[in-house]
């Protein structure tokens, strides 16, 4: 991964990644042949477990590759996030505390 593919944001935002992307948005490069998303590549830099797992976007940005808006789940977790009003209003709310948008 170059560090000049991420684009680095001020206090809690999202790292954008600016490399190339899947036809569904997310931040992806070829490793020894195969593509790989970039968010799984970085979450697991960090030591988060993530085989057999989703690796979800607490910011909803699907190509923010921030350690700290990843968290591992299954796919079915993923899916009740997705489908959930209310996780999207708390994980929305969390977010702008993390970027300073609250007082």
């Amino acid at each position: 991964m170059e560090r000049t593919a991420i684009l680095p944001a001020s206090e809690g935002g999202c790292w954008l990644y600016q490399g190339g992307a899947t036809k569904g948005g997310y931040g992806a490069l070829w490793v020894n042949g195969k593509q790989e998303y970039v968010h799984r590549l970085m979450a697991a830099h960090h030591g988060m477990d993530i085989d057999g797992a989703t690796v979800d976007h607490l910011c909803f940005s699907r190509n923010c590759v921030r350690p700290s808006h990843l968290m591992v789940c299954s796919r079915e977790e993923n899916t009740r996030r997705m489908k959930s009003n209310a996780w999207r209003d708390a994980v929305a709310e969390l977010m702008d505390e993390m970027n300073g948008s609250r007082n």
